[in-house]
């Protein structure tokens, strides 16, 4: 198993199975920082993660992240730390 399928089956089983998380629960979690503030950064692309409207005629509908384009942020970002790291270890 790749890193990206142990990062998307560990987000499915924090998320009780269900493939989409809750916004509220990504920008708290993942991002410590409130729903409001995670979607701001989404609508300014200073974050490039999809977010799904379930229901896309409801605002108040549900909106979250599928764990897959959530998983691939999280090893994006771990791809450049280890490179960082890399990069020093050897300057």
């Amino acid at each position: 198993m790749d890193t990206l399928q142990y990062t998307m089956m560990t987000l499915l089983a924090f998320n009780n199975g269900d493939p989409v998380i809750n916004i509220e629960k990504v920008a708290r979690h993942h991002f410590e920082q409130s729903p409001e503030a995670f979607l701001k950064k989404i609508a300014a692309k200073q974050l490039l993660i999809p977010v799904t409207h379930m229901e896309p005629d409801n605002r108040k509908g549900r909106k979250g992240v599928h764990v897959f384009d959530l998983a691939k942020h999280i090893e994006s970002q771990a791809e450049l730390a280890r490179k960082q790291v890399e990069k020093y270890r050897f300057t």
